[in-house]
């Protein structure tokens, strides 16, 4: 019996991850590369942006463009920093993983009475680790993904077996959007197309409020930030850069554009973009603030100015078929929840669109 080895990808590179020039290549298909992580070679070229799970990484100068989520909890290193300078013997590592207490499935879970809790999950224990209130829920702070299948619980696993969430705010902007009312039968809607202070006005209020589907992304956004304690991931300002990059003007930075809130965010250090191949492979966090266009490619709705379709959406959850495929996702919007994006062979529809790609930005929690 012979066995024949297809090699994917070979690479060398320098400290920080910058690959050697004339020293490494891949398959076209092979999107991944420096510690495993996907390149982002839209932003940048060829392997000189690495998508982290909450930041982007810029290995020609060995430092993030994003500040660390965790940088409160470690005053004494840079919140630039990639792998705390330690690149020969250290990786990279990123926790804030987050377990509803009120899993089901969850084989034990004690208050060790000094604040701190022990959870059971199967054959792992979590000791000493902290639990979050969001909108009266409780989640443990697990530092790490977990999964769960008909085997039970593991800390490795598909996309499909995740249990645990990632943001804490991206946990509150969904919470907050789900418990709104509808609105009133003598409801007026704002405009469409003008007046986004009217849509800001009443983004918090009612979940199917209409209006400027940007706007009203906008609004619920920086709510669930403020509710997080941070003011400053996006501003409500039709005069700002963040209004600019939101309604995809032609005057916002091309780094960001089309990509909506989510791009805003990002500009403000307070999301991680995700394009269209990392929407479908599973990259979306639970929050992440996105932008359909009704184009066939990114490239092409750039080319075109980004005229046609687009819309703004908050991604909720992702949909399976039994073999643990993406089907589609779940999303919330100016209409209210259970909206649903449909995925299959390779093309994503709506109810009202034959063929879109879908942008945005994963929440960096503060």
């Amino acid at each position: 019996m012979n066995y024949r080895t297809n090699i994917m990808s070979n690479a060398n590179y320098y400290p920080f991850g910058m690959a050697m020039s004339n020293r490494n290549g891949s398959v076209e298909s092979y999107r991944y590369s420096f510690q495993g992580q996907e390149k982002d070679d839209e932003i940048k070229g060829e392997g000189n942006s690495l998508n982290y799970k909450y930041r982007m990484h810029d290995p020609r100068v060995g430092r993030f463009f994003a500040v660390d989520p965790l940088a409160p909890k470690y005053p004494h290193n840079s919140p630039y920093a990639f792998s705390e300078n330690r690149v020969i013997d250290g990786i990279e590592l990123e926790g804030l993983e987050y377990l509803d207490a009120d899993n089901t499935n969850i084989d034990c879970q004690q208050d060790n009475g000094d604040g701190t809790y022990s959870v059971t999950l199967g054959e792992t224990e979590f000791t000493g680790i902290s639990r979050v209130t969001i909108n009266g829920s409780d989640f443990y702070d697990l530092g790490q993904h977990m999964y769960h299948n008909d085997d039970g619980w593991s800390t490795t696993g598909t996309r499909h077996e995740q249990a645990t969430d990632e943001t804490k705010v991206g946990i509150q902007l969904i919470s907050n959007i789900g418990n709104l009312p509808k609105v009133p039968d003598d409801y007026t809607e704002p405009p469409m197309w003008t007046n986004p202070e009217l849509s800001w006005a009443v983004a918090n209020k009612y979940q199917n409020c209409r209006g400027m589907c940007y706007a009203v992304s906008m609004a619920r956004v920086n709510q669930a930030f403020s509710d997080q304690g941070v003011n400053d991931a996006i501003s409500l300002n039709t005069q700002t850069i963040d209004y600019r990059i939101s309604r995809t003007s032609s005057k916002a930075p091309l780094a960001y554009k089309g990509y909506g809130v989510g791009g805003a965010i990002a500009n403000n250090g307070y999301g991680i973009l995700i394009n269209n191949a990392g929407v479908w492979d599973g990259d979306l966090q639970k929050g992440a603030a996105l932008q359909y266009w009704e184009h066939t490619s990114f490239t092409s709705a750039l080319q075109n100015g980004f005229n046609g379709g687009g819309h703004s959406i908050i991604f909720d959850n992702y949909n399976f078929d039994n073999n643990g495929n993406i089907i589609g996702f779940n999303y919330t919007d100016y209409n209210g929840t259970g909206r649903v994006v449909n995925y299959n062979n390779g093309i994503a529809t709506t109810s009202n669109a034959t063929r879109i790609i879908v942008v945005g930005a994963n929440l960096i929690d503060p």
